[in-house]
């Protein structure tokens, strides 16, 4: 779950990423967001697709999406595919967990108890 502030939402509270703008612009309160990215790692691509989501039955449940694809492009090595998933996972996980921020993991851990 996420809490706006005076109508916005807190990107840096949740997530170590965001948008960068020049500051007279005054864009830095944001409504909503959707952002989808395609950047190198390793051997393969990270499609990581970050964006803010409202629980339609229930409008005060709002909540950040994050989804990660890692895919390898060209020929698979069927030898390999075991490799190939490793390395997938480990960079999700990776990336998952470096992009999420310190104080928003607690939260997390928190809900996951149950508490």
């Amino acid at each position: 779950p996420i809490v706006r502030i005076e109508g916005c939402i807190p990107i840096q509270e949740y997530l170590k990423f965001g948008y960068s703008f020049p500051s007279e612009l005054g864009l830095d309160k944001y409504e909503l967001f959707n952002t989808t990215l395609i950047t190198r790692i390793g051997e393969g691509k990270l499609k990581l697709l970050a964006r803010y989501l409202e629980v339609p039955s229930a409008p005060q449940k709002e909540f950040i999406l994050l989804d990660f694809d890692y895919y390898h492009e060209g020929e698979l090595e069927t030898g390999k595919i075991a490799d190939y998933l490793r390395k997938s996972h480990m960079h999700t996980k990776k990336i998952f967990e470096d992009i999420i921020s310190d104080e928003y993991k607690v939260v997390m851990e928190i809900d996951l108890k149950g508490g």
